[in-house]
């Protein structure tokens, strides 16, 4: 998907299969029954305690890379949370630590969107039913059935796995991600407080849209953009020449899916394009 009116934004990357898992170096699916039970660990909490080290690569403004190493010398069972952001390091980018003089993480208007994703996906496991050898747990609600749980994979001790997501833009309006760019992990709720964000991006996980819909629902949320606006939105190219950047069928299957979110079917629905 083409963001060329975009500037900086965060994106939510969201784990849906298929996905491509890494591993290095190989090793069994799991331990075996006399092996030492394997240590749960929460990826944050890890993260803090210098356990785990996890980057975010985006590769542009729909996929991203999530590295996870192991830094102990035992295995690990890590578990993702619903749903996670990457941030860009502004202050990396432009010098200085208020990034660019602007005074924060967003300081630059020129800086990046962030970008990130949810720990599931309907593959049975957080890498999908392709997750490689160490997939070990998956979603409560694989299938749609169910609650939905964070996902789970073993880290062997001292080793480095790798998974392609998809992800989706926060921010619009402000420039594409980029894997030139340096980014850091964090939580979703440091980003944004919306329930409605992370269960846009758990029927992402589950398959339940496409990656398209998920992102006219997300902009829909996080930058307040009406159906109309959405429906509205062009990309010019360098001819000059104008294209719809989403199909009116898109944009009205992006309001049938937040109308169908936990936390929208409270509220008052409307047919119209214009109507949040």
């Amino acid at each position: 998907m083409l963001f060329r009116s975009c500037a900086r934004c965060a994106i939510l990357a969201l784990l849906a299969s298929p996905l491509a898992f890494v591993a290095e170096p190989a090793c069994a699916a799991g331990p075996k029954t006399d092996s030492p039970k394997v240590e749960v660990v929460d990826l944050f909490e890890a993260m803090d305690a210098d356990t785990i080290e996890a980057k975010l690569i985006p590769r542009d403004s729909k996929k991203l890379t999530l590295i996870v190493t192991n830094k102990s010398d035992k295995p690990l069972s890590v578990k993702l949370p619903t749903a996670f952001v990457g941030k860009p390091i502004v202050a990396q980018l432009f010098g200085g630590r208020g990034g660019g003089g602007g005074g924060g993480l967003f300081g630059n208007n020129n800086a990046p969107q962030a970008v990130g994703g949810p720990g599931l996906n309907r593959g049975g496991g957080p890498f999908g039913a392709d997750g490689g050898p160490f997939a070990l747990g998956g979603p409560g609600g694989g299938g749609g059935a169910g609650p939905f749980a964070p996902g789970i994979f073993n880290v062997p001790a001292e080793t480095t796995i790798k998974a392609k997501l998809p992800c989706v833009c926060l921010q619009h309006g402000k420039p594409n991600p980029s894997p030139r760019i340096p980014y850091e992990l964090v939580p979703v709720e440091t980003f944004t407080e919306s329930k409605e964000v992370v269960e846009v991006l758990e029927q992402l996980g589950r398959g339940k849209c496409s990656q398209r819909i998920a992102q006219l629902a997300a902009w829909h949320f996080t930058d307040g953009l009406t159906w109309e606006q959405l429906d509205a939105l062009r990309i010019k190219h360098a001819n000059g020449r104008m294209e719809r950047q989403f199909a009116t069928t898109e944009v009205e299957a992006a309001k049938s899916l937040v109308e169908g979110l936990p936390s929208s079917k409270a509220k008052p629905k409307n047919d119209s394009l214009s109507q949040r």
